[in-house]
């Protein structure tokens, strides 16, 4: 039995580790020399990715807000997320950092959303193989049906005859 080691993604992102491009090149052209082997790449997700991706939704929805200045879209953020005191910028640190807190702590990543960013990573390494010379029918990319509590989150890569 063959093991390919997994590709490890850094939490909260889909984007395939430069390392792993490396991996993704070998694993090509094995599979040009083997054309009855297919590849099962199965994605996966971590609760433990949460805070990252609350993150990147908080960044996304400060930008979405229509000005330049960070403390007067925060404000208006906090506004939109239920908070009930008037700050106005300029505002201190500390309570810059509270609302901080206050809108990270209302924004909510779903297990679907867990589960789309495991699949994303499953098409991601596919759309590599396949830019390598494979044939698409030969791959299979899906999301692991369950999100683990791991620390250390990647897709997995069988051999299937």
């Amino acid at each position: 039995a063959v093991r390919i080691e997994p590709i490890r993604f850094e939490p909260g992102t889909q984007e395939i580790p430069p390392a792993a491009t490396k991996q993704l090149a070998e694993l090509a052209e094995l599979l040009k020399q083997k054309p009855k082997l297919d590849l099962k790449i199965t994605g996966g997700a971590s609760r433990a990715e949460i805070d990252n991706l609350k993150q990147k939704k908080f960044w996304a929805m400060l930008d979405s807000v229509k000005t330049e200045d960070y403390q007067k879209a925060l404000v208006e953020l906090y506004h939109k997320m239920g908070g009930v005191t008037k700050p106005v910028a300029p505002i201190d640190p500390i309570a810059e950092e509270s609302l901080e807190r206050f809108v990270l702590e209302r924004i909510e990543i779903s297990e679907a959303e867990l589960l789309e960013l495991a699949q994303d990573r499953a098409e991601g390494v596919k759309q590599q193989l396949v830019s390598r010379g494979l044939d698409p029918e030969r791959l299979s990319a899906s999301a692991r049906e369950n999100i683990t509590n791991d620390t250390d989150p990647a897709v997995e890569i069988e051999l299937v005859s």
